[in-house]
């Protein structure tokens, strides 16, 4: 019983939090503000990454670039982290984009499910999914 209850409450929580919401980069706040990644991502994985950002970019029309190398990124909740752990893997980028209400500053990523430890492309993460990034990068615009 008590179990099923729990499982119940698992899956509330899960349905109500969409995991995209709730991803926190890893590392502490100087790596954050520093631009450096704390967890860097094999070259392969944030290539393909990239590319499929820039696909969705160029099929939307939308102005945004990558401004930065993409690392690791985790879920804040520690209910989703520990859900999550193994099954899924958040890699995000500083991102910029313009538009005619002005410039954002922010984040933008892949999610992967993992496999049978190889990792297989979900979706992309759009700046929504991030927090708001507030230091300024080369490659900002102005």
């Amino acid at each position: 019983m008590h179990m099923k209850l729990l499982c119940l409450a698992l899956s509330v929580v899960i349905t109500l939090v969409p995991a995209n919401l709730a991803i926190s980069q890893t590392g502490n706040a100087s790596s954050q503000t520093s631009g450096t990644p704390k967890n860097p991502v094999p070259a392969q994985v944030a290539k393909d990454c990239a590319d499929k950002i820039m696909a969705k970019v160029t099929e939307s029309k939308m102005k945004l670039k990558i401004v930065g190398s993409f690392s690791e990124w985790t879920f804040s909740s520690p209910l989703a982290r520990a859900v999550h752990k193994g099954k899924v893997a958040v890699i995000g980028a500083p991102s910029a984009s313009s538009g005619f209400l002005g410039s954002w500053k922010g984040y933008v990523g892949c999610k992967y499910d993992i496999q049978d430890k190889v990792i297989v492309f979900k979706e992309v993460v759009w700046p929504a999914g991030f927090p708001q990034r507030l230091e300024r990068l080369p490659g900002d615009p102005q």
